[in-house]
Formats: C-alpha cells, sequence, structure tokens
C-alpha cells in the first residue's frame, strides 16, 4: 500500500499538477520539455523552441498553463496550477561536454520563494546514433521540502527519428519516516512518425499505477499543435501548441496549388562571389559602414559560390518550380566563378524552365556571358549592352619609379616570370606579350562558347555580334538579339505579375533560408560519408590566413596546414577537396602546406586518403606548386594556373632617400654583415648569391611538379611548359598540369570515386575560424589613414602583390593581377 502511495505522489510530481503530458524517455528527451525530464538534452540540438499545455477537463478549458522554452543551450519553464496555487519557475541549462556528453541542470522554485528551490541534474550519452543513455536526479538539493527521485534509462531510434522507444527505472527515496523507504517503478515509452509531421507518442507505466498515456501531433513548418491523454481520465486533455525557428519537417512543406498557376523564384543577382563561407553583416541599429578617400571604405560582404550553385541546383530539381526572375545588380567575381554560376543557370534552363531577368543598368562583357540563356531579359531603355569582346591591359610603372628614384631590383631565371616587369619596363615584354596572347585566346574561346550556347547561336554570328559592339544604345542590343526589350522597374514589376495570364506564384527566398531544419537526429550526419572541402584562398603568406567578409585576404601556411592536418586525422573524413583561389606568394610558406598534402598523400602510412584539388578562378605560381602534389587535379576550362617559377624582388630606395638628404653609414663586422642592405643597391656578388638561391627553389619546384605529376617525368622537358608561363585550365589539362575540367563539384565527384563513396555526403568547410560576435565586429572596425586607396591599388592591378612582397622572402606569384575587360 505505501509503496503504491508512492509511486502516485511521484507521478503526480513529474505530470506537473494538472498539465499531464505522455511522458518521454530520460534519455530521448531535448526538446523544451528536457526542462523537466532531463536538462542535459537541451545541450544537443541548440534549436529555439517553445511549448504552451492548455488543461482541458473534459467540458472546458481551465486557468491551468504551462509555458517551457528552449533557446540553444539555455531552458526556461513556468507553469501555473489552479488546484494548489502554485506557479512554478524553472531555469536550466545544458552543457556539451563531448560530441556524445552532455550534463544539464534545473533549479526550480514556488510562489516566488527563489531561495527554497530545487536543483535538478542530468546526463545524458548518446554513443551511436540509435543509442542513448540518460539519468535525471531530482531534488538532489533542496532549500525547502521535497523527495530525491533517480529515474535512468536506455532509449533507441532510427537515424531519421520516425520512430524508437525507451525504458526508464525510476527509484523514489521517501525521507517522511524515521528510515527512508525505497521504491522502484518501470516504464516503456515508444513514439513512431509514420507520416513526415504526425508523431504518436506512448507510455506505460510498468509500476503499482499501470497508467498509459498517449498524445498525437501535427506540425506545419513552424508551428504544432498536440493533444495528451491518460488511461485513467480519458475526458482529460492536455493541449500543447509548439513553436520553432529551425522548421519542422511536415508532410505540408508546399502550399496547395492550382494545376494552371506557375511558380517562380524572384531574387537578386549581386555582389562579390567568393569561395570561404560568408560571413553574416551585423544587424546593428546604424550603419557603420562609409567611404572617405584616404580615410576608409565600406566593408564588402561576399556571398559564397557554394551556396549560390546549391540554390540553384535546388530549383532546378524542384518539379514545383517553373521558372527564375533575376534581378541583375553589380555582380563580381572571376571568370571561373561566374562560369560555373552560368553552368548552373543553364541546368535550370535545360530542364525545360524559364529565365527572366532585369536589369536597370543593362549588361556587361561578363554579364552577357553569364545570363545568355535567360529566355527573357529586359533594361531600361536608357541602358545598353557592353559587349566588346575582351581586352587586357597591363599598368607599367617603370618611368614613374625612375622620376622617383626607386629602383626595382629583380632575380628570376625566365624572362616568363613577369610578375616584376611592371615595375621593370615601360611595356609588355616580347615573353609577356607570348605568354598573355595565348592567355587572353583561351579565355576569349570559352566565352564566346558560352555565349553561343546560351543563345543558340553558331560560333560564327557570335563573334560578329561581339565584333559590332559596344551596343548603347537599347534599340540596337535588342536588334542584336542581346536583350528582348525596355522596360522601367514598376513596368517590370506588373509585368511579372501578369505572367501566365496572372496565374502565377512569386517566391523570394526567406533571409533566413540559412537557418537549418528542425535537428532529429540524434547525432547528426555520424553516419554520413564526410569530404573535407579546405578553401586555400589569397596570397601564401607564412603565419596565419587573414579572413574576412569579402574572402580570405591571405592564405597563411600555419592556418592551411593546421586544417589539413586536421581532416587527414579525423577518420570520419574519408576524402579531401583543398579549394585554391591563389595566384601564389611565399615559397617557404607554400612548400610547409605542401608537405602536409605529401603527409596526406603518401608518407603519413595510418591516415593516408584521398586528396582532390580544385581551382577556382586562379591558382599560379604557389598556387599551382600546393596543388600539383594533389592525387587528382580539377580546374575550370579559363582557370588562370601553371606560372611554375619563382622571383625575388624589391623596390629600392636608397636613392630616393639621397635625393631628400638621407644618408645612411654603416659598421660591420663581417664581410657580409650587410649583405642585400636595403639601404644600398645589391652587389654583382650579392646579385649571384640571391640569384642561386632562386634557381634552387626553381629546381625543387619543379621536381615536386614530377614526382607529384604521372604524366610529366622529365625534369628537363618541363621547361617547354614551365618557366613561369600562366596556362588556361583548358591548355594545363592539354600540357599534363591537372587531370580534368571542371567546377566545384566535379571535384566532390573525384573525391567520392577515389575514396570509393557513392550518395549523397557530408562536406566538412575547413579552416573553422572563430565567429565574433556583432559587437565585437563593430569594435574591430578600423579607420586607416592610406596613402594610396585601395580602389586606386585595384585599378593599378598590384594592391593584392602588397602583403606578398612585405614579407621580404623568395616568391612563387602569378605575373600580375589579371582583370579581363
Amino acid at each position: 500500500m505505501l509503496r503504491k502511495m508512492l509511486m502516485l505522489v511521484a507521478g503526480a510530481s513529474l505530470l506537473f499538477g494538472q498539465i499531464s503530458v505522455t511522458r518521454p524517455a530520460v534519455a530521448a528527451i531535448d526538446d523544451p520539455l528536457a526542462v523537466r525530464y532531463n536538462p542535459a538534452g537541451l545541450a544537443f540540438n541548440k534549436q529555439t523552441e517553445s511549448i504552451f499545455l492548455f488543461h482541458y477537463d473534459g467540458q472546458a478549458f481551465t486557468k491551468d498553463f504551462a509555458y517551457y522554452s528552449q533557446t540553444q543551450t539555455a531552458g526556461f519553464g513556468y507553469q501555473w496550477d489552479v488546484a494548489s496555487a502554485t506557479n512554478t519557475w524553472s531555469f536550466s541549462q545544458g552543457i556539451k561536454l563531448s560530441d556524445s556528453q552532455a550534463l544539464g541542470f534545473t533549479y526550480s522554485f514556488d510562489n516566488g520563494l527563489w531561495k527554497q528551490g530545487r536543483y535538478d541534474l542530468g546526463w545524458m550519452h548518446r554513443p551511436l546514433s540509435l543509442l542513448a543513455i540518460g539519468v535525471h536526479v531530482q531534488n538532489i538539493w533542496t532549500g525547502g521540502s521535497g523527495q530525491l527521485a533517480v529515474t535512468g534509462g536506455l532509449a533507441f531510434q532510427n537515424r531519421k527519428g520516425r520512430w524508437g522507444g525507451g525504458l526508464d527505472v525510476s527509484t523514489l527515496r521517501d525521507n517522511s519516516g524515521i528510515d527512508p523507504v525505497y521504491s522502484t517503478s518501470q516504464m516503456l515509452t515508444a513514439f513512431v512518425e509514420p507520416v513526415e509531421g504526425f508523431r504518436v507518442n506512448a507510455y506505460v507505466d510498468l509500476g503499482a499505477t499501470s497508467s498509459v498515456g498517449i498524445s498525437l501531433g501535427l506540425n506545419l513548418s513552424e508551428v504544432g499543435v498536440e493533444t495528451h491523454t491518460m488511461s485513467d481520465a480519458l475526458s482529460v486533455q492536455t493541449i500543447g501548441i509548439r513553436t520553432s525557428k529551425n522548421p519542422y519537417r511536415t508532410m505540408f512543406n508546399q502550399p496547395l496549388v492550382k494545376a494552371d498557376v506557375q511558380t517562380y523564384i524572384r531574387f537578386k543577382l549581386d555582389g562579390l562571389i567568393i569561395e570561404e563561407p560568408e560571413q553574416k553583416k551585423p544587424k546593428l541599429p546604424f550603419d557603420f559602414n562609409f567611404d572617405i578617400p584616404f580615410i576608409g571604405q565600406p566593408v564588402v560582404y561576399g556571398k559564397q559560390l557554394k551556396h549560390i550553385i546549391d540554390e540553384l541546383n535546388g530549383y532546378t530539381a524542384d518539379p514545383d518550380i517553373h521558372g527564375l526572375i533575376i534581378e541583375l545588380g553589380h555582380i563580381r567575381g572571376g571568370f571561373g566563378k561566374m562560369s560555373e554560376i552560368r553552368a548552373a543557370l543553364q541546368r535550370f534552363h535545360d530542364a525545360g524552365k524559364q529565365i527572366i531577368v532585369y536589369s536597370k543598368f543593362g549588361l556587361s562583357n561578363l554579364t552577357t556571358y553569364l545570363l545568355s540563356m535567360a529566355d527573357e531579359i529586359y533594361v531600361h531603355e536608357m541602358a545598353g549592352v557592353d559587349l566588346r569582346g575582351l581586352a587586357m591591359e597591363v599598368t607599367f610603372f617603370r618611368g614613374l619609379l625612375d622620376t622617383l628614384s626607386i629602383v626595382p631590383e629583380v632575380w628570376r631565371v625566365s624572362p616568363y616570370k613577369t610578375a616584376s616587369d611592371v615595375f621593370l619596363d615601360n611595356e609588355m615584354s616580347a615573353a609577356m606579350r607570348e605568354n598573355y596572347s595565348q592567355l587572353l585566346d583561351g579565355i576569349y574561346t570559352e566565352f564566346v562558347a558560352g555565349i553561343a550556347e546560351g543563345k543558340g547561336w553558331t560560333p560564327e554570328k557570335t563573334h560578329e555580334v561581339i565584333d559590332a559592339g559596344p551596343y548603347m544604345l537599347s534599340g540596337e542590343a535588342q536588334e542584336a538579339g542581346l536583350i528582348t526589350g525596355t522596360l522601367y522597374p514598376d513596368e517590370f514589376d506588373q509585368y511579372v505579375k501578369d505572367l501566365n495570364a496572372g496565374h502565377n506564384r512569386i517566391i523570394k527566398p526567406e533571409n533566413n533560408s540559412a537557418i537549418p531544419g528542425y535537428q532529429y537526429a540524434w547525432r547528426a550526419g555520424e553516419d554520413a560519408d564526410k569530404i573535407a572541402v579546405i578553401y586555400a584562398v589569397g596570397g601564401i603568406v607564412t603565419g596565419k590566413s587573414k579572413p574576412g567578409p569579402a574572402g580570405s585576404k591571405s592564405m597563411g601556411d600555419e592556418t592551411i596546414a593546421k586544417a589539413i592536418k586536421q581532416a587527414r586525422e579525423d577518420q570520419s573524413i574519408k576524402a579531401i577537396v583543398l579549394r585554391i583561389d591563389s595566384g601564389g606568394g611565399s615559397a617557404l610558406a607554400s612548400d610547409i602546406i605542401w608537405r602536409e598534402i605529401l603527409k596526406t598523400t603518401e608518407t603519413d602510412t595510418a591516415n593516408i586518403k584521398p586528396l582532390i584539388a580544385s581551382m577556382s578562378d586562379v591558382a599560379g605560381s604557389g598556387g599551382y606548386y600546393i596543388a600539383c602534389q594533389a592525387d587528382r587535379i580539377v580546374a575550370y576550362p579559363a582557370t588562370l594556373t601553371g606560372s611554375i617559377g619563382v622571383i625575388g624582388m624589391r623596390l629600392n630606395y636608397s636613392q630616393l632617400k639621397e635625393r631628400f638628404g638621407m644618408h645612411t653609414s654603416r659598421i660591420k663586422l663581417g664581410e657580409r654583415a650587410d649583405f642585400a642592405s636595403g639601404n644600398r643597391l645589391a652587389t654583382p656578388e650579392e646579385s649571384a648569391m640571391i640569384l642561386a638561391s632562386i634557381s634552387d627553389v626553381y629546381h625543387r619546384f619543379k621536381e615536386r611538379v614530377v614526382k607529384g605529376r604521372d604524366g610529366i617525368n622529365d625534369i628537363n622537358a618541363l621547361d617547354s611548359i614551365a618557366l613561369g608561363r600562366v596556362w588556361t585550365g583548358k591548355a594545363a589539362q592539354a600540357n599534363g598540369l591537372i587531370d580534368r575540367v571542371g567546377g566545384y563539384y566535379s571535384a566532390i565527384d573525384v573525391a567520392k570515386a577515389a575514396a570509393g563513396l557513392s550518395g549523397d555526403v557530408e562536406l566538412v568547410e575547413l579552416p573553422h575560424y572563430k565567429k565574433k560576435n556583432e559587437f565585437k565586429q563593430l569594435l574591430d572596425k578600423k579607420t586607416n589613414l592610406e596613402l594610396s586607396t585601395k580602389v586606386l591599388l585595384a585599378s593599378f592591378g598590384v594592391n593584392d602583390l602588397i602583403p606578398i612582397l612585405e614579407g621580404g622572402e623568395i616568391q612563387m606569384i602569378m605575373p600580375v593581377k589579371i582583370d579581363i575587360k
């Protein structure tokens, strides 16, 4: 009899008075009810969810209610019970100990008596995606009254969280008598989700009460309703309403649409396209960006190429999406990135779907190529199409340097290594003109082919249209077939409304599309095959990378080497893709990164795994050096690569100092104590020594290429394609420098094949950069006095070289920053 009474007391305490829910397994609970049943569960899914619970006594709703919420790993609960006139407050925190273990605690108190509260402690362990263990200790410490209750259990569920169950064992210690009395009970739980969003939960108390509980729940994307009923009072119910910032899975994930209605996605295509995961602009009450010449410029936030491609591929695969409506803005990025976006748009079009474009400012060379497959293109009547072909311009500074008495000192083994030519000469050398001509010809071939494919024109007609440009008048552009017509923005909006005789649905991608869906799996992705994608972006320097909203300014050997090592030693990662967008930099830093790649592909026998190099816009010189040891190399047809060569250079200011009356005197101990001092020009002997070092590094570069490239075996014959020559991806493939022409996901496919994987894989993006909170981002904004603004340096095409040359090391860098106009 006593045992039965104790179990009834325990049951009442667990079902919080009039509000009675179908009790979950102590090892499985990881939603806001974890505040009550096991706070350790809050540490696992880090979601934002709330539950409102109301009591129905069989005839009407009473005033009893409860509210439980979770924000990331923190939980809060409040309950009002009319019969006992008690309001209970609960505050919880989950703490992740490892990927599989967590602790949690809850502090609860009644009627505002916070000093007389109760501590609950929880622990949860999920060693597998199918199995969990949990323990919950109630009233482990109390400032008032309360009995110690310990519940432990095992739970299981399938990988997608569609069905599962558990067994709990509870022990209650009663201290009301002279000696403590212990009682135990057992409980079985089960749940099943037969269709997405419809969930059935049940429990059976195997103890003296033998009670049974069942609940039915139905979820929409961000809200759900549920009802809980107990076997001892079937007419009495607890009604629950759930809301979540993380969308639930549901059978109602798409609104009902009439058969004759067509769905269009309308979005803006603009901004700077970058490789690395994008950083979000802080949501601050004021815009602290400013653009003041010589003082500072607004922060540019790039958009990740992968994210854009994923969205476009998703629209292509969705049978309910009939078209894209693109508002074209100022989009920036290299030719390689633009070609991958163009290919994704072409796939959408080839799937029989419509692309409609509006550009208030008209089209440029690049956007004509990018949107060549569009079914309709409209511009403002005062805009045109600046299609004119491709040109390459290089600005030389030798005359300026001579005027300022600044002497460029250069050491190199080949005239094709032209990184210094802009400082050394007044015009293109024969070697530079030869190399750049074949390079531009290769890019132009891709440019013409893309427009021809999109427009359905022959190459001959495409050449004729390009040669007749630019089209400054919109009428001429329309006559040439480059645009459909002209519209004002408001006229285009009305045109969109009238598509398909007005039977259309226009969807704008939500700003919160990056919010992950509700996490049902206990250990998401544990059983998925993983491929690491390491973004090697920016000029190569010693030290750490310098990430930023517009992409990394520099690629630090410490950062990238650490990321490669991390991916190599992680047994859950089956292959690595090194995504390179770099014109090179420090020879030393490049070699440090190369060493980690060698370990991954050959020497670290315990952790060898496939490593694929994927080249973006540019992977030249040092960028190619870190790629050549990869198992396979994939590049875009127009990727700028190769540039196998080494150079040493500096701008010597000693004569300029003399002009301004600054003279240097020295005392030295040791014949060469002032070796290559920047306060004088290098002597012939010093130049010979530096050149010998340059030649040695170049020889090592060629050795790395011969070792890494199966089709290149003769180190002496390599000079015919090396010596600093730059190639397009297609030409590099013909010369054996790369293996395959393709983009981001082509490299992923190669990595999957090399690792023997099939089906979907999880992509792990590295390096991990610590995210700054919005306030710290504000504090980190700097105002620098710049003698030459970034805009000015960018116009000269040398701003990217400055941080590399400042290192004072032997360099493996591309000739100059190449902009195609």
